[in-house]
């Protein structure tokens, strides 16, 4: 394998080349490894996408002829098509080739001997297979890479504490979670600004792992302009983590369809809506910046996307603190958001909220201590 500094022909070649061949054919000319081409084409910034052409007859004819009689990467050579796009066709044909490209018992061999030890895209160059294809080939023969990362995979199995609450009312704010059935992949994602990076450390901790956290830059459209925000995130790769997120209500795709978590117990609630607005919410107390600038701005709130959790929780909120009035709530685009700026309101709900309790954004918290000692002391502040 060519390593180094990438030649002006070779730049050239991958710029011709990157939209019509896969990867795999890419590395074969070029004799790069894979792994090297892919990162040369991000730092390029140059696009992936294989460009679909229509199957002539004549082309549909030599897949018929030849597939199952010769090897996918040689007709992928004889037509100018990708070995995925082979395949694919071939698949949609019904074609009876798969005896002929079936693992042999020496490809097998060779992938129980140097799973873990080599990386998908050497062992894919090396058997000349796509990674997709090695890594399905392995699930299907109970090949496992060994654990990297530690954690405690039944967590949130049984939210029995502050801390599991706390953490499964921040999941429903700003975590997810994926399923994919055929590619026996499950992923559990959160990210968050990575000035509270260490928010994420915290949930490492409880679970007793050693994850790494990952950086990246994420651009946020709105309206009238474009925000660019320094993110950090936390991933993990469980069936079983997974599942018992959404045993407690994390669904996959759950924005809009997010329902209100009935299921806890009545004491750990508060911990579990805290967990929740520090995620989709927000707490202030600021010198007023608007009209004559006198005074200061109180506010608490939350947004949604689910008009029935968003609702749900309000209702508890009013019932739970016995509050005289109504929380405010209103649609704002395709969101709900519920907040207040009443002074007594406020002081009843942080309280609530934060008072003795042991988990917390330690920023909001912050927060909450200033607005906390101005609602009790606003003569003092008045007089200042």
């Amino acid at each position: 394998m060519v390593k180094g500094k990438w030649s002006i022909h070779e730049v050239e070649y991958l710029i011709n080349n990157i939209g019509i061949n896969s990867y795999l054919e890419i590395s074969n000319t070029l004799n790069r490894s894979i792994d090297s081409i892919q990162k040369k084409s991000i730092s390029m910034g140059l696009s992936r996408t294989i460009r679909k052409e229509k199957w002539s007859e004549e082309e549909v004819v030599k897949l018929k002829e030849y597939y199952g009689i010769t090897t996918v990467v040689e007709i992928s050579k004889m037509l100018g098509r990708t070995t995925d796009s082979i395949a694919g066709k071939a698949k949609q044909l019904k074609l009876k080739g798969y005896i002929k490209n079936a693992w042999s018992e020496n490809d097998i061999e060779f992938l129980i001997s140097n799973f873990g030890t080599k990386t998908l895209s050497e062992l894919a160059f090396t058997l000349g297979r796509t990674e997709n294809s090695i890594q399905l080939k392995a699930n299907r023969i109970g090949l496992k890479l060994p654990e990297k990362y530690n954690y405690n995979k039944d967590y949130f199995k049984l939210i029995d504490c502050e801390e599991k609450a706390y953490w499964l009312g921040f999941i429903y704010a700003d975590g997810y979670v994926s399923v994919n059935e055929d590619a026996r992949n499950h992923e559990f994602g959160i990210e968050i600004k990575s000035a509270d990076y260490e928010h994420l450390n915290k949930l490492n901790l409880v679970l007793n792992g050693n994850i790494n956290l990952s950086y990246r830059t994420r651009q946020l459209q709105f309206k009238n302009y474009t925000s660019v925000v320094n993110v950090c995130s936390l991933r993990i790769y469980s069936k079983q983590f997974v599942f018992n997120l959404i045993d407690k209500g994390v669904v996959p795709n759950k924005t809009s369809v997010l329902e209100f978590p009935k299921f806890l117990p009545k004491q750990l609630m508060r911990h579990f809506i805290r967990g929740y607005i520090e995620g989709d919410g927000y707490i202030r107390f600021r010198k007023r910046i608007t009209g004559n600038g006198y005074g200061y701005e109180t506010r608490l709130g939350y947004v949604c996307h689910s008009k029935q959790y968003a609702i749900e929780l309000k209702v508890f909120l009013e019932r739970e603190l016995d509050l005289e009035n109504e929380l405010t709530f209103y649609k704002d685009g395709n969101s709900f958001s519920c907040d207040t700026a009443n002074q007594k309101q406020l002081l009843s709900i942080i309280d609530y909220l934060y008072k003795d309790s042991t988990i917390y954004l330690d920023r909001k918290y912050i927060t909450y201590q200033e607005l906390n000692h101005y609602l009790l002391n606003r003569l003092a502040y008045r007089k200042k």
